[in-house]
């Protein structure tokens, strides 16, 4: 939003360029080692599959297990058999794979990736600043978690709290 307010952009990469070297050293001088390990998860799932690994591990098996047309409404294995455990939050993305297969989920990021775009396009035709601020903070509140959830069903990142729902 403070890129479209006009914010000069020297700040930003300055602002970046202090993210970017900071991250690594409170990584390692900084963070208790329970969330040192809460970041491999994150990257790794497979570092732990037993442990904070596995609701991950399983939302990789329920999508795909949905192949192309998936199983059948109400008919996933992994979402009923109770490997997906928080099936109606994090993992719908999941059960919606599993279930009614990679062309459902394609559509539904697609319909998203519409949503986005329409928003964007709003905002450049507002007729005022502040509906242009609006739109575009909405479209970052729709990005933010459907871009996380749909990493973590891809093992980039992880599944904890992370539901596609607008806030």
């Amino acid at each position: 939003m403070l890129f479209v307010a006009g914010i000069d952009k020297r700040y930003i990469i300055i602002c970046i360029t202090l993210v970017v070297v900071l991250v690594p050293l409170l990584y390692l001088f900084v963070l208790p080692e329970h969330a040192k390990a809460r970041i491999d998860v994150y990257l790794n799932p497979y570092s732990d599959p037993r442990g904070d690994g596995y609701n991950i591990i399983q939302s990789e098996i329920a999508i795909g297990a949905g192949q192309l047309l998936g199983l059948g409404f109400l008919k996933g294995t992994q979402t009923h058999l109770g490997y997906l455990y928080p099936k109606t939050t994090d993992f719908i993305y999941s059960v919606i794979g599993e279930e009614f297969g990679f062309i459902v989920s394609s559509i539904i990021v697609i319909i998203y990736v519409m949503l986005i775009t329409k928003c964007v396009n709003v905002a450049k035709t507002a007729s005022d600043n502040l509906g242009s601020y609006i739109v575009i903070g909405l479209s970052r509140n729709i990005v933010i978690p459907c871009t996380r959830k749909y990493r973590n069903d891809n093992r980039f990142a992880t599944n904890y709290r992370s539901p596609i729902a607008i806030y």
